[in-house]
């Protein structure tokens, strides 16, 4: 058994790392035009260009592995069937889920390690590519703040909706006010000036409103609204960098935590940041699923394959690609869903 393993796993390995070398070049093609533009009218050197493609290479291995996996999973076993190699096993008396265990168990195992890589790794590669960006940009231009996004500077963190030059509008505001407890703060509109010379950023709130906790562990808030209020942020990290993270930037545990925030600090009330809410747990859940695609596309493509017994690799690509529309078809119904908040 341990030869027809072999044999099996050997059928494999050529095909995967062919389909993912093709795969991630496509994939890097698409996402080329930000590289491509820093390049052009930024005038980055090559050496820097190598390190963000190579890091963008390894950030799509989340989508690419999975794909190259069944389409080799898929080539392999279509090949096998078609020569009847399939049926010679059975006529020996082996049975198909001794013969194919080392591929389930190799899918399960690479499931495992995407997981890992969702949590620890690809975040930050994410922030390792933005940082390069970021400094591109820091070169050419000053610093700008980023909307729809949760930017954090020390104990605060607030978030923008619209920013229009130095004005902005339905701003979020979370305050510390010891404990482990955080005031929100919203306002339909105001104004945000940054005081390099001081390393703050000052904020001008118009028509709002405070969610003050009555106690750290009491759910309930006091509210009081106002017309006019300055917060008054440190910028002394700004130089280290990117000052902001999106969802994609933030690791399994920051995100649980910046949900909580939102929850614990009455946020789901308002609807931009309860529409946040649904945000980060749609990218928790989507990094586990996109984890398992390895382990589903693969149980999925054996059957396939054995069924049609086609030699020709067309059929069986084309087959592999039907698979994958589906399942991210699939996938895309989940995210909406999710981001609608029905399965809240």
């Amino acid at each position: 058994m341990k030869i027809i393993h072999k044999y099996l796993i050997k059928e494999i390995i050529a095909p995967f790392f062919l389909a993912l070398f093709v795969i991630t070049f496509i994939l890097l093609f698409v996402r080329i035009d930000r590289v491509a533009d820093s390049v052009i009218n930024k005038g980055v050197s090559l050496k820097v260009v190598l390190v963000i493609i190579g890091n963008l290479s390894l950030y799509l291995f989340h989508i690419t592995i999975p794909i190259a996996f069944m389409a080799a999973v898929m080539l392999a076993i279509g090949r096998m069937a078609s020569e009847n190699e399939i049926m010679a096993l059975r006529s020996l008396g082996v049975k198909m889920h001794t013969f194919l265990l080392p591929v389930i168990i190799i899918a399960l195992i690479m499931s495992f390690i995407l997981v890992y890589m969702q949590d620890k790794v690809f975040p930050q590669i994410e922030n390792r590519i933005e940082r390069i960006f970021y400094n591109i940009a820091r070169k050419s231009s000053a610093f700008t703040m980023k909307e729809k996004e949760f930017i954090e500077l020390g104990d605060y963190t607030f978030f923008v909706q619209k920013i229009k030059n130095n004005r902005i509008e339905d701003v979020t505001i979370y305050e510390p006010v010891g404990n482990n407890t955080h005031r929100m703060i919203t306002a339909k509109e105001g104004e945000y000036k940054i005081q390099k010379e001081n390393s703050k950023i000052i904020f001008y709130l118009k028509k709002g409103a405070f969610d003050e906790p009555k106690s750290p562990k009491d759910k309930t808030f006091y509210k009081i609204k106002f017309d006019i209020y300055i917060v008054r942020m440190p910028l002394n990290n700004m130089a280290k960098g990117p000052i902001s993270k999106s969802l994609s930037e933030l690791n399994f545990r920051e995100l649980l935590k910046r949900a909580a925030l939102i929850r614990e600090s009455g946020g789901l009330k308002k609807e931009t940041q309860r529409s946040e809410y649904y945000k980060i747990y749609n990218e928790f859940y989507k990094r586990i699923t996109f984890s398992f695609a390895v382990f589903i596309l693969t149980i999925i493509s054996i059957p396939v394959a054995i069924k049609i017994q086609r030699a020709e690799k067309s059929v069986n690509f084309a087959l592999a690609f039907a698979i994958i529309v589906l399942y991210y078809i699939l996938l895309g119904f989940g995210e909406a869903i999710t981001l609608k908040g029905f399965i809240f």
